[in-house]
């Protein structure tokens, strides 16, 4: 669960959250106000981290914002991004079938393709889709659509 929705922080703060309850999150120190602003957000996501069990980090960064506000190391997992780069580096017959899918749609192999998949539904937003890949201009790269309305 993440701490940033409404109905999660209150409970957090009167520590009314389960006894076993893990947070995952991506924050950091990196660009935090300063000031009393600061001072008062540490103390009250202080106050919240008390009632967990733990949190699960996603890095460097997101575990000194963990261990900032008050969670011992004991109590911190790695959680790393639920990427898997392998699936990123396709084997040769993938490679191939790409590669025959750009000679079908006759794009260039080094020609950026910026691919929308999903319902083509208003609430999927794929004219602002359009309209921000036309506003990019990014030259010779092609927008393509796939998806079922």
């Amino acid at each position: 669960m993440t701490y940033r929705y409404e109905s999660i922080l209150p409970a957090m703060i009167r520590g009314r959250l389960p006894a076993n309850t893990w947070l995952r999150g991506d924050s950091t120190l990196l660009a935090r106000p300063d000031g009393l602003r600061r001072r008062l957000a540490d103390s009250v996501i202080r106050r919240a981290f008390q009632s967990l069990a733990g949190a699960l980090f996603v890095g460097q960064y997101n575990h000194a914002y963990f261990r900032h506000h008050g969670i011992d190391d004991r109590h911190l997992l790695r959680s790393p991004p639920a990427v898997d780069p392998d699936h990123f580096c396709p084997a040769p017959e993938v490679r191939e079938e790409a590669a025959a899918w750009r000679r079908r749609l006759k794009l260039e192999r080094a020609e950026p393709l910026v691919l929308f998949v999903g319902k083509l539904q208003s609430i999927k937003r794929p004219l602002l889709v359009l309209s921000a890949f036309r506003r990019a201009r990014l030259g010779r790269a092609t927008l393509a659509f796939v998806g079922t309305g």
